[in-house]
């Protein structure tokens, strides 16, 4: 079957956006918060790569490359997380006045990464 791994992706990654903010918003030590990245990340990537069908990808020992990559930074997460560092300061309020730069950033990343120009021969110009 095909799964949406695109889609599971992106769920997880607001599932650990909202725990890494949870754990600056009670001051976790720096590198416990990098550390705590790496390792939800490298697990949320080998779940992904189980489902992901890409028959070109190399499998050694059973999994994808790719899964043990996601290994690789579970275990160097699992490393960090026990480096000791100064605790996160009290996070920031929004200011409203930082909207436009947003927006403008917003544009780039959109036209950099999402737009196909099919017409266009130039090259990467398309996404197919």
């Amino acid at each position: 079957p095909v799964h949406p791994t695109p889609l599971y992706s992106g769920l997880w990654t607001l599932v650990v956006a909202g725990l890494l903010c949870r754990l600056w918003s009670v001051q976790a030590p720096f590198s416990f918060i990098v550390g705590a990245y790496f390792i939800l990340v490298g697990a949320g990537r080998f779940v992904e790569e189980h489902f992901r069908g890409e028959p070109q990808t190399r499998v050694v020992g059973g999994m994808r490359m790719y899964q043990w990559l996601a290994i690789a930074m579970l275990v160097s997460g699992g490393s960090i997380t026990t480096l000791h560092s100064p605790p996160s300061p009290t996070a920031a309020g929004f200011d409203p006045a930082a909207i436009p730069a947003l927006l403008i950033l917003w544009l780039v990343s959109y036209a950099a990464y999402g737009v196909d120009f099919p017409g266009s021969s130039r090259r990467l110009s398309r996404l197919a």
